[in-house]
């Protein structure tokens, strides 16, 4: 008797796990958190288009510039595209949000909070704009509250 496991996850050479591949990915932010994102998806051939979305327009561009060199090294070329206009982020299936600030040292926990709050007040509603149908995901390091900031802001809810 096979057990729920194999049921649900049979081999197969047409699916792949480690090969999941989206046609479009956002990442809204432009430090380092975002960077990295940035960096496994082109090693890991996950996107076929990547759009790094951040107010900065020089780091920015300077982040997608550095990928565009590197990704010649690839057995695909993605599509890298560096801007400050939402709506650059279009059609993505995935949304990935690295937009929290940095705690200043002596900052008060809730002082912290409250301006990544502030960012995502900012964020969001521009994100969500061009972006309703697609997957968002938090990365900060307070994601949980984030998340849930997240939510209500763009008053996007959870299908399941």
């Amino acid at each position: 008797m096979s057990s729920t496991k194999d049921k649900l996850f049979t081999p197969s050479n047409k699916f792949r796990p480690d090969r999941i591949s989206f046609k479009k990915v956002a990442i809204i932010g432009s430090g380092k958190v975002a960077s990295t994102i940035a960096f496994t998806l082109l090693l890991k051939e996950g996107s076929d288009h990547i759009v790094i979305v951040d107010k900065n327009e020089d780091q920015v561009k300077s982040e997608a510039l550095d990928f565009q060199y590197g990704s010649y090294f690839l057995t695909s070329n993605p599509k890298i595209q560096a801007t400050t206009d939402y709506a650059s982020a279009k059609g993505a299936k995935i949304v990935i949000l690295a937009v929290d600030v940095s705690k200043i040292e002596g900052e008060d926990f809730i002082e912290f909070l409250q301006r990544n709050v502030d960012v995502y007040k900012a964020t969001v509603p521009n994100v969500v704009q061009f972006c309703s149908d697609a997957i968002f995901i938090v990365v900060s390091a307070t994601c949980d509250i984030l998340s849930c900031e997240f939510t209500i802001i763009s008053d996007l809810r959870s299908t399941d």
